[in-house]
């Protein structure tokens, strides 16, 4: 993260300053307050909010914005707000988020939207090659040696996390091309978070338990380079990986990694009372890499094989289809170096919706699940994660020397 140890330090404590600030509690403006259930309620039916005019800043023909900005206040607040005249971050832990929803005609709406966190000088580059050192982390090391040194270097993250998470065990494989594989089990615990996040528990234990995800990272012969499989509140991971770039699961390691990767995901939830969730749903997941830029973009254009109630299969319509046509749903996110030196996360999205009643069914039992996120289950959320962030950024500052690095719990 730096070219020294000063400068390292410097870096670092501004990037994970930037995203716990941003990840943690949040202060939302008036019209924020007012604009945010009624944008979340008209993301799958957006000719509920079309004409809306509380929701957005601008207003052009087909075109609807709206623009929100967040900065960190001097009380350690961080406050996001409605305005239309924001100008890109400048500031370690300033944000701007563009949304722009476009009428194509025909029940058929196109959702563009743009995040930007400013996070500090570290380059794209520097960014990049701290991911690459924590992927390599545990390579030519047994699983002892893994979670002793993961005790050892991350004592304050690994007390943060203890709080919901155990880490069960931790496997490796060390070949002889110097690649290692490595297995891990963590088991989530969200009794243990009762008595300082009791509203958070509860939304864990409603909506985690009977949610089960397997995702595929494979190279377009079928050939897996990571898994994750989550399945009652227990999660499996595999990886294989050699200087931090990820290798085949089986076979020989590849001197030069696949230009890109195929992602395929499974997954099974309950919302409301009906259980819902998709087979095969493919994106193809293609680095991104230049001279200011360093990240990933996905694209999702095959619809998977929905699993649905029965109840509703009168409803099923073309209109399912439509978000993988064209470009598809696409997600980029990169790190990205600005003239003046700034560096910020970028995420930018893209999604066409056309309604129609299993899209209005769909949407309704997403605001169902929205409803049980109450004020008091997002703060606590938020604190959780901006806790363990800011850990991370402390474990990491006293590798290089400086204990400074504070934040967390006493925000």
């Amino acid at each position: 993260m730096g070219r020294t140890d000063a400068e390292a330090r410097a870096n670092s404590e501004d990037f994970f300053r930037a995203l716990a600030l941003r990840l943690g509690p949040l202060t939302r403006g008036p019209r924020l307050k007012e604009v945010r259930p009624r944008y979340v309620r008209g993301s799958l039916v957006p000719s509920r909010i079309f004409d809306d005019t509380v929701v957005w800043t601008a207003r052009n023909g087909p075109l609807r914005t709206l623009v929100v900005a967040g900065a960190p206040l001097a009380d350690g607040r961080y406050m996001l707000e409605v305005r239309g005249d924001a100008p890109p971050p400048a500031h370690v832990g300033e944000s701007r988020h563009v949304m722009h929803l476009r009428a194509l005609g025909g029940d058929a709406y196109e959702w563009r939207s743009s995040d930007e966190l400013a996070v500090g000088a570290a380059t794209p580059q520097q960014i990049d090659a701290m991911r690459l050192r924590f992927l390599a982390a545990a390579e030519g090391r047994s699983g002892a040696d893994v979670r002793a040194l993961a005790r050892r270097a991350l004592p304050r993250t690994t007390a943060a996390l203890g709080r919901l998470f155990d880490m069960d065990s931790v496997a490796t494989t060390v070949y002889a091309d110097r690649s290692t594989a490595v297995s891990f089990r963590v088991s989530m615990h969200p009794d243990r978070l009762a008595a300082a996040y009791p509203d958070f528990a509860r939304y864990l234990a409603k909506y985690t338990a009977p949610a089960r995800y397997d995702i595929v990272l494979e190279d377009y012969q079928g050939t897996p380079f990571a898994r994750l499989l989550a399945d009652d509140e227990v999660l499996h991971v595999r990886v294989r990986t050699r200087d931090g770039v990820l290798q085949p699961l089986v076979g020989a390691a590849r001197a030069t990694p696949p230009d890109s990767l195929r992602m395929r995901m499974s997954f099974n939830g309950k919302l409301a009372i009906f259980n819902v969730g998709a087979n095969h749903l493919l994106a193809d997941v293609v680095p991104v890499r230049t001279s200011t830029e360093r990240g990933w973009s996905i694209h999702w254009r095959h619809e998977p094989d929905w699993r649905f109630p029965l109840a509703v299969d009168h409803l099923m319509s073309s209109a399912l289809h439509r978000p993988f046509t064209g470009e598809g749903i696409a997600m980029r996110v990169v790190a990205r170096a600005s003239a003046d030196g700034q560096t910020s996360i970028v995420r930018d999205f893209h999604m066409e919706v056309q309604e129609a009643a299993i899209v209005r069914w769909l949407s309704s039992l997403g605001s169902s699940a929205m409803s049980d996120v109450t004020v008091r289950v997002e703060q606590q959320k938020d604190r959780f994660f901006a806790d363990a962030i800011f850990a991370l950024g402390a474990d990491l500052a006293s590798q290089l020397g400086d204990a400074s690095f504070s934040g967390g719990s006493d925000r």
